[in-house]
């Protein structure tokens, strides 16, 4: 993917090679480390965010990002994980979808989510139903999407599939422009995707580049080596890391900077 800095983002959604990812900010402190903590990201060269209000760290992070938010690049991206169906619900809501949109909205203060990471959960044992309702739920999941993005409220809307079956069946439903996936040197599962997202024109955000931690203890991999295995992928536009210091911060300034911006018309 040729990277390209040109790209405006009424055109294009334009994310960091690294996306920083909030579920752990509480590990640098309160509200004002770690809005330190944004500060340093958006300085080296971090221009996207990942949360989700379902992590502990959402109410912090909405602290911490008005302390920080002046500081933050004009251009500065939200990644937003917005489930429907949820755990012991069997249909996808569009009103459910549109009001957690919403509420992130106005959490934030913002006109605008860049990505959507959409979760079809229902019961994750029984594979057969989630396809199932992936299929009977597709054209009102494409019907909402152009909606949305008419309306300016989002950029694109991602799957995060759970399993390779509805993985496929995601990137035959439009509306959805790509796949949130595991992308590490510990977890296959899913490999199989990046390519098919690759040949289908449609992108991959990539979660947990350090295998939950397992990198680390299981290989001699380092951190860095496991940023390049996710961002060699070629459908791979960012990859979504989580730190907690200035520190482990700065071990990501080798793929950062103007020049390494990765867009999708």
């Amino acid at each position: 993917m040729t990277p390209d800095s040109s790209a405006q983002r009424s055109g294009a959604v334009r994310l960091s090679p690294i996306t920083l990812g909030t579920m752990r900010l509480n590990n640098a402190g309160g509200a004002e480390a770690a809005a330190g903590i944004l500060s340093h990201a958006f300085g080296i060269g971090i221009s996207s965010l990942h949360c989700s209000a379902e992590y502990e760290t959402f109410g912090l992070l909405t602290e911490a990002w008005r302390i920080a938010r002046a500081s933050a690049p004009a251009d500065i991206a939200f990644i937003a994980k917005v489930a429907s169906p949820h755990f012991g619900e069997d249909r996808f809501s569009a009103a459910a979808t549109r009001a957690k949109i919403d509420s992130y909205l106005m959490a934030l203060g913002l006109e605008h989510l860049d990505v959507v990471q959409w979760l079809l959960r229902h019961d994750l044992k029984q594979e057969q139903t989630r396809i199932r309702i992936m299929a009977e739920s597709a054209e009102e999941v494409a019907a909402l999407a152009e909606d949305l993005k008419r309306e300016g409220k989002i950029g694109m809307l991602v799957s995060f599939p759970y399993t390779p079956a509805v993985a496929a069946a995601a990137l035959e439903t439009a509306g959805i422009d790509g796949l949130a996936l595991y992308v590490n040197p510990l977890e296959h599962e899913m490999d199989a995707l990046l390519s098919g997202a690759e040949a289908a024109g449609k992108m991959v955000i990539a979660l947990r580049p350090f295998a939950a931690g397992r990198t680390f203890s299981e290989t001699n991999q380092s951190a860095g080596d496991a940023i390049a295995y996710a961002l060699a992928q070629p459908a791979v536009v960012t990859t979504v890391a989580s730190a907690s210091s200035r520190a482990h911060l700065d071990a990501f300034r080798p793929w950062l900077g103007e020049a390494g911006f990765r867009d999708r018309n």
